[in-house]
């Protein structure tokens, strides 16, 4: 029973701050891809990926510290604006930015990199469906129909 409760209390503390860095870099990778002058050479998404990971990871930070805070001490989301609060007025920035260099290489650096990997491999994977297995079919219908007709 404790083990359900736990979860219980664990799971929205732990949703808020990760949610919270994947919607942003979601934004910010989309705004950035979105711009006329955006890179277009072979590994931008890698750059976009990375630079957008490193401003949600830098920006989502005091979450992390707070959401961190709240795990060890066994409390829920309701204490989340207190315990930031708390951080704030008894260790200043230091205290809430505690831990940026980590979550910058990590969840910034080597994040961003892996994710623009992977759009770069979904890219050609998608073209090679289209382009080959696709056309391939459509090749074969119609030399079915030509031969039909």
């Amino acid at each position: 029973m404790l083990m359900e409760e736990e979860c219980l209390t664990s799971f929205p503390v732990l949703a808020l701050s990760d949610v919270s860095q994947v919607m942003l870099r979601t934004i910010i990778f989309v705004w950035l891809h979105s711009q006329p002058d955006a890179a277009s050479f072979v590994g931008s998404n890698i750059l976009l990926f990375t630079i957008a990971s490193t401003v949600a990871a830098l920006v989502c930070t005091p979450l992390d510290v707070a959401r961190t805070r709240l795990l060890l001490d066994g409390r829920g989301v309701q204490e989340l604006p207190s315990t930031l609060a708390s951080i704030c007025r008894e260790e200043g920035s230091a205290g809430i930015f505690a831990g940026w260099l980590p979550r910058l290489i990590w969840n910034g650096v080597t994040v961003g990199i892996v994710l623009g990997l992977c759009r770069m491999s979904y890219e050609g994977i998608r073209a090679r469906l289209l382009l080959d297995v696709l056309d391939g079919w459509e090749n074969g219908a119609q030399a079915f129909l030509d031969m039909l007709s």
